[in-house]
């Protein structure tokens, strides 16, 4: 016959299940902390992402795709629709134009030769191109989705012509 000795010790099994109910909770909610955390940064990324590229895009509107024969060095400028800007250079009397193509905005550097051109950026979600004696105001909006959510950049400058 066995004897049970009162002075043994160890863990009762209701004692294993309330460490491993807490166990599973503390889990349970590191997990979700990281799960927001990882969604957070995948937006922040994004929104920082799309800033970037819209900035670019606009400098590259105003200043020109190489750094000069932008838009604020134009004579001669039409927008046959708000989507689309063609203006002759001051600087080399050259016509380019830039316009949304779908979600990309394209740029031509010579539409007097060649009416195609070469994508600047894409996830453009909208463009404007407001011509008013001699300002040209810009509106840009970059559209991205992350994790089911829409993210938005809208940039707006105008541009006073030099010439």
């Amino acid at each position: 016959m066995t004897e049970f000795s009162s002075g043994q010790e160890g863990f009762t099994v209701v004692e294993v299940l309330i460490a491993a109910v807490i166990m599973a909770l503390v889990i349970t909610g590191a997990i979700s902390i990281y799960m927001m955390s990882h969604t957070a940064w995948r937006e922040g990324s994004t929104q920082i992402a799309l800033q970037r590229n819209a900035s670019l895009a606009m400098e590259k509107m105003v200043r020109g795709v190489d750094g000069r024969n932008g838009v604020r060095e134009a004579n001669d400028v039409t927008c046959p629709i708000d989507t689309d800007i063609r203006y002759t250079s001051g600087i080399d009397g050259i016509q380019r134009r830039f316009w949304l193509n779908g979600s990309e905005i394209w740029h031509t550097p010579d539409y007097s030769i060649d009416e195609d051109g070469d994508p600047i950026v894409k996830d453009v979600s909208n463009l404007q191109f407001t011509v008013s004696g001699d300002m040209v105001t810009i509106n840009l909006g970059m559209q991205e989705m992350v994790t089911g959510k829409t993210i938005d950049v809208n940039l707006s400058t105008s541009v006073k012509l030099r010439n």
